[in-house]
């Protein structure tokens, strides 16, 4: 994946430690409106210059996407 480098602006082809994964529940009025959000962290060190490059990834998933992971992966029907 292609990174930009906070020191030296490279954009080298590095390949991500990814950590730090979470699924956040978050919940709007109405009561029954509940947004999921899927995040994680990874991790490179830049071959240019050896800094830290640290991205964050967020992708909002739906209750769908949840069972898709969890059942449809396995073979079984919903």
């Amino acid at each position: 994946m292609k990174v930009t480098c906070p020191r030296c602006k490279n954009e080298p082809e590095v390949y991500l430690y990814y950590y730090d994964d979470q699924i956040i529940n978050q919940q709007y009025i109405p009561a029954s409106n509940i947004q999921h959000t899927a995040r994680i962290k990874g991790k490179a060190i830049c071959p240019f210059c050896g800094a830290e490059i640290v991205k964050t990834f967020s992708k909002v998933i739906t209750k769908e996407d949840i069972i898709s992971l969890t059942v449809e992966e396995r073979g079984e029907d919903l």
